[in-house]
């Protein structure tokens, strides 16, 4: 099914929006140095880097809100341990995110903090 009849299909959907807080937490707790995110069936149109060398890159791009696809987070995007991780909300519970949100305040709180270790 294309991509025009999917968007008619779910017109009136509540739209699903990047998690970028649990992508910050994976990025941490993982120590990733590389990621990308977009919509899953439609990486082609709407994927973009959201972390470079460790580095959040100053600007970036990626459409990552929609009614019908599952915004996805790339880990070790381009590389065979590349893994694809499903990571959204409704966008109800975070009014304030959309579809061009780059690195929300949260997510970069997250991303800066120390991790915690044993001593």
């Amino acid at each position: 099914m294309g991509r025009v009849k999917r968007a008619e299909l779910s017109k009136g959907n509540v739209p699903k929006v990047f998690d970028w807080d649990k992508a910050a937490q994976i990025i941490k707790s993982r120590n990733i140095s590389n990621a990308s995110a977009g919509l899953q069936g439609d990486l082609s149109a709407t994927c973009g880097d959201i972390l470079e060398e460790g580095v959040i890159p100053e600007e970036g791009y990626a459409y990552l809100m929609s009614t019908w696809a599952i915004p996805v987070l790339i880990i070790n995007p381009y590389t065979v341990e590349e893994e694809e991780i499903e990571c959204w909300r409704w966008l109800t519970d975070v009014p304030y995110w959309g579809s061009d949100t780059f690195w929300p305040d949260s997510a970069r709180d997250i991303f800066n903090q120390k991790l915690l270790t044993q001593e």
